[in-house]
């Protein structure tokens, strides 16, 4: 009926291995017990045999071992405790891995019960075992069956995998399609196609010179100075209203230079040769209104005064200086008041 010799085993899955296969060979004969014990010992060859030899009353059959008693000696030699326990582990443990298929997982699974089989007593507990190990999608889906059969179970379970596999591969096929098609919309834009009407494209708009706005919007209107503007206004910082330095006002600033006519920048002192207005313009005074450059509408430069201090004024060479007196006199050095 195709019983093998056993010559002995390393690994203890193939002394296991050979057991069952007697095991089936056996049921299938209806052999008693007494006759399985005395094939067993005719099929022990080499290493096995010699450790037969080492079991007291085998040889000599003073000692008549039941088949249960002989597969317990069996396995102790050649399946000892610490392996059946490490399949223990092995069984409670017992995960479906990722791209493994249910039909693996199941195979794996009735393999190591068989060392755990004390774990699982009712076919409840190895349903529960079974589902706890699947995995998580397919979990999921087979909880509704609440069966209490491992082969309805195994069943649910793979069909389970059918539907999520199917799901994956819909899945996979949209976004292979989502990706296309940005990828063409991104090609036409990068060599000169145009945007879409749907895509806006937002440009920064100045609010002051050397500020950028950060909005698309409407500009707000500013309380302090009643004009349309983002940022914090000129009027509260003090700032020059063309570069926002707060060391000098708009009609001092060096960007104005580029914007003036030649011939249009007069120094102070000049402007006093040529009989121009002194008229004093500190921070607040009434020359905001006039046009950017400090000219007032008749053209004249206007003089800047208060603006720096005595030390100031003492250093600068380019600065007159000096008090009008009744008469049209001047006398003594000083700042202009």
């Amino acid at each position: 009926m195709g019983a093998e010799f056993f010559k002995g085993a390393i690994d203890p899955k193939d002394a296991l291995d050979w057991i069952k296969e007697m095991e089936r060979i056996f049921n299938l004969l209806e052999c008693p017990d007494e006759a399985r014990v005395e094939y067993m010992y005719y099929l022990l060859k080499s290493d096995a045999y010699d450790w037969l030899l080492t079991v007291p009353g085998a040889q000599d059959r003073t000692i008549q071992y039941t088949w249960a008693e002989f597969l317990e000696k069996f396995r102790k030699q050649y399946v000892p405790d610490l392996y059946v326990d490490r399949k223990k582990k092995e069984f409670l443990d017992l995960k479906q891995q990722r791209g493994q298929t249910v039909k693996e997982y199941d195979a794996i699974f009735h393999r190591l019960m068989t060392f755990a089989m004390e774990l699982v007593p009712t076919e409840r507990a190895r349903c529960n075992r079974y589902e706890q190990g699947l995995n998580p999608q397919i979990k999921m889906i087979v909880a509704k069956s609440e069966t209490n059969d491992l082969a309805t179970l195994r069943e649910a379970a793979m069909r389970a995998e059918d539907l999520v596999n199917e799901l994956g591969a819909q899945m996979a096929e949209g976004g292979k399609r989502k990706w296309k098609n940005v990828g063409s919309s991104s090609a036409g834009n990068s060599f000169g196609g145009r945007p879409n009407q749907s895509q806006k494209v937002s440009r920064p708009i100045a609010s002051y010179p050397g500020q950028e706005r950060r909005s698309a919007g409407p500009a707000p209107i500013c309380p302090h100075c009643g004009n349309q503007h983002m940022g914090v206004c000129r009027r509260v910082t003090g700032g020059c209203f063309r570069c926002g330095d707060t060391s000098h006002f708009l009609r001092d600033c060096p960007l104005m230079s580029e914007s003036r006519p030649a011939g249009s920048q007069t120094t102070i002192q000049g402007s006093r040769r040529t009989g121009g207005p002194m008229r004093g313009s500190g921070r607040g005074g009434n020359n905001r209104g006039k046009s950017q450059g400090g000219q007032s509408s008749r053209g004249e430069v206007q003089p800047r005064a208060f603006a720096m201090t005595r030390r100031e004024a003492d250093i600068s060479p380019e600065v007159v200086t000096g008090k009008e007196q009744a008469g049209g006199s001047s006398k003594g050095k000083g700042i202009a008041e």
